[in-house]
């Protein structure tokens, strides 16, 4: 299901769901996910502590399942009584951008950047990978 969800999106290159002992339980890739463990991620610690609520996009960082440079969108999952149960996840290539921007074909002068909350360089176009993050 998440597959099918995830090819209709291209701009998500990854749809999962992540327990909350940090392990992928479903995901759209076609990939082995044994032992693969999210718990280690800003993003997850930052729901299961509670630091963070609502849609939380990350800083630039190396996926654990293809290396490639994404960001991603997740939210926690918690029950009715607020108890941590897991992440939904969304991955997008930063890649994803740099052709999305080059699209647009803004002229040689001109720049598109997309930062976070933070400030924190998403994206670039024209692209330039040392200066993400």
């Amino acid at each position: 299901a998440l597959h099918q969800l995830q090819t209709g999106l291209p701009v998500i290159s990854a749809l999962g769901l992540v327990g909350a002992d940090g392990r992928v339980l479903h995901s759209s890739l076609d990939l082995n996910m044994d032992g693969t463990n999210f718990a280690d991620r800003d993003y997850f610690r930052a729901h299961k502590s509670g630091q963070h609520t609502g849609l939380l996009i990350s800083e630039p960082m190396r996926s654990k399942l293809k290396n490639r440079l994404v960001v991603t969108a997740s939210r926690a999952i918690r029950d009715k009584d607020g108890t941590f149960r897991g992440i939904s996840v969304a991955a997008t290539e930063v890649s994803y951008f740099a052709g999305f921007y080059a699209s647009m074909r803004i002229g040689d002068s001109r720049v598109i950047l997309l930062v976070n909350g933070k400030g924190t360089l998403i994206a670039r176009g024209p692209m330039i990978d040392t200066w993400l993050g």
